[in-house]
């Protein structure tokens, strides 16, 4: 039953997630490659911007991987040893036992990991978190700016698709906030 656990819980889940970010990793590092030259206009800095994000990518998807291996291992290591061992009830002392409760923690709390290391590493991810995080604590007056300025950065995007959406939400206060997006291609 622990080798079953063991195979079906972390190695093949690992396997898995392995080969599809390495292989979504080789990707976003070829295409990197396969990008027309640079020149020094708006547009070779683009390239050059978006060459950067997608080696970023790149590394951000390793890490997930490493992230999922350091929080199981733990746990599967020393059920593997604890029951696999002959003499391991015999040397079982408190070192083997705190492993145990750090390992299960971590498997635990790999279930959060993953938006916090996202959290870390990407800086839009990070904007968008805080916006409608502490939206919640704004004044009225800084939420008014806010969405002003949410308004006027859709507009100013160099994209060609304006994204909108419209909602509104009441507080406990029964103050009303509404935020305006919606979709257009143009």
């Amino acid at each position: 039953m622990v080798m079953f656990k063991f195979l079906t819980y972390y190695v093949i889940p690992l396997t898995i997630i392995a080969c599809f970010y390495i292989l979504m990793a080789k990707h976003l590092e070829a295409s990197t490659r396969n990008m027309p030259g640079e020149a020094v206009t708006q547009v070779g800095r683009q390239q050059s911007t978006q060459i950067r994000a997608r080696k970023k990518v790149a590394k951000m998807v390793l890490a997930f991987v490493v992230i999922f291996i350091l929080c199981f291992l733990p746990y599967h290591t020393f059920m593997l040893w604890f029951n696999f061992y002959p003499y391991s009830r015999e040397v079982y002392d408190d070192y083997w036992h705190a492993f145990r409760i750090v390992g299960f923690c971590l498997s635990f709390i790999n279930s959060c990991v993953n938006p916090i290391a996202l959290y870390c590493v990407s800086r839009a991810f990070r904007k968008h978190y805080n916006r409608y995080l502490f939206c919640c604590f704004l004044s009225s007056n800084q939420r008014s700016g806010l969405i002003a300025r949410q308004r006027h950065a859709s507009t100013c995007e160099s994209s060609n698709t304006l994204v909108h959406f419209n909602s509104t939400f009441r507080r406990q206060d029964e103050e009303t906030v509404t935020t305006n997006f919606h979709l257009d291609k143009t």
